[in-house]
């Protein structure tokens, strides 16, 4: 299909490509919306040349296990997120580390950051974007970085011991309370474990009441941006805002988790709140 737009070998036999393709789908026996989702979904792919993706010359090269659908979710992604999300992204996306669902999780964060949930359909309707120096896209890269380091973290480093051998993350919606829920993992994937993680780009006394309030009971990780501007504060976070003694307080430094605050050994029993939660995303 590339090959007949690119060279218009569609001429004569139709009066223009779309004609061509809506021939093409009925001989197929395919919905003229596939032969469409799969044509931008390959051409977008030969055109990304990041990393993994350099080697992408013809569709043909695409990897079997990636789905035009997780390719146009991608699509998008890249318009509103960041280049190094998004380029960390496509490679994992290349590798088989991250599913369809993986990335349509991390869109709708980035699609209700949108305004009026914008979206690119219909003819000549400019796509949704995000500027650079947008305090909403920062604040949504923040989280997406927080969540691959956390998926990249040895459990060791935050206190979990074994049985637990991975980190997994659960994202919420972006309006959400909590933006996280935080599964370690056996070798054979079993549940051992399960927190909830706040991440604030800017944390507040304003910001984090609604927190307290809602999860002052509740194992909870809350993770913010090292102090970059001025001298670091004598009082850690949570004597500063008064925090509950049962969350654990992680900064990100440089591309770094670093433990402020050891959330407190794991109880037998998970919290009720945690395992409904669980229960109705798992």
């Amino acid at each position: 299909m590339l090959e007949t737009r690119e060279k218009v070998t569609w001429h004569p036999g139709a009066s223009s490509f779309s004609d061509w393709l809506k021939k093409h789908a009925k001989q197929q026996g395919i919905q003229i919306s596939s032969l469409w989702r799969y044509l931008n979904a390959a051409a977008f792919a030969v055109e990304l040349q990041t990393s993994h993706w350099s080697g992408v010359k013809t569709p043909a090269a695409i990897p079997d296990k990636v789905s035009a659908e997780a390719l146009e979710i991608l699509e998008k992604i890249g318009r509103v997120a960041p280049k190094a999300i998004f380029e960390q992204l496509a490679a994992d996306l290349y590798e088989g580390k991250i599913r369809r669902l993986d990335l349509l999780n991390t869109w709708q964060h980035y699609r209700e950051a949108l305004s009026n949930h914008a979206t690119a359909r219909g003819r000549g309707v400019k796509r949704p974007t995000l500027g650079e120096d947008d305090e909403i896209k920062q604040s949504l890269a923040f989280k997406q970085q927080v969540w691959l380091l956390l998926r990249q973290t040895d459990p060791l480093l935050l206190g979990y011991s074994a049985p637990v051998t991975q980190l997994d993350t659960v994202g919420l919606k972006a309006k959400a309370s909590c933006d996280t829920i935080l599964i370690g993992r056996g070798a054979d994937k079993s549940i051992f474990v399960t927190e909830l993680v706040a991440v604030m780009f800017k944390a507040s006394r304003k910001s984090l009441q609604p927190l307290i309030d809602r999860f002052s009971e509740q194992r909870l990780w809350l993770i913010v941006p090292q102090e970059k501007e001025g001298p670091p504060s004598p009082r850690p976070l949570s004597r500063r805002f008064d925090l509950p003694d049962n969350w654990g307080i992680i900064r990100v430094s440089d591309a770094t988790l670093v433990l402020e605050n050891q959330l407190p050994a794991p109880s037998e029993h998970l919290p009720l709140a945690t395992r409904l939660l669980l229960s109705q995303l798992l």
